[in-house]
């Protein structure tokens, strides 16, 4: 359940703000970002109450990595497989294109 927080003083925030600290300041640092992303407050109060940098908060709050989806994905990987890996991204494209007559080009 959560509690409403406009029943609390301004002392009893401070107080539960200092408990929280106090748990979290032996956590790794790893641990702390992670917690840190979830939090929906400024990158610069949640390093403070972390102890961690700003920069490593705001990093870790705005990298995400997009992984970008080809259309031929299963062709290709399909491809790779059937060829047992011995083949690289310039055989493989010619393999592909000889194939299944579909031109992928080689840094794809």
């Amino acid at each position: 359940i959560e509690p409403d927080w406009n029943e609390f003083t301004k002392e009893e925030l401070i107080e539960i703000a200092k408990r929280y600290y106090e748990t979290n300041k032996n956590k790794l640092k790893s641990e702390k970002l992670s917690e840190a992303k979830t939090l929906n407050i400024p990158y610069s109060k949640s390093a403070k109450i972390f102890n961690v940098c700003r920069q490593s908060v705001a990093k870790s709050k705005t990298r995400v990595i997009k992984v970008k989806e080809h259309k031929n994905d299963a062709i290709i990987k399909k491809s790779f497989l059937d060829n047992k890996g011995r083949y690289g991204r310039l055989r493989l494209s010619a393999y592909i294109y000889i194939k299944y007559n579909i031109y992928i080009h080689p840094r794809t």
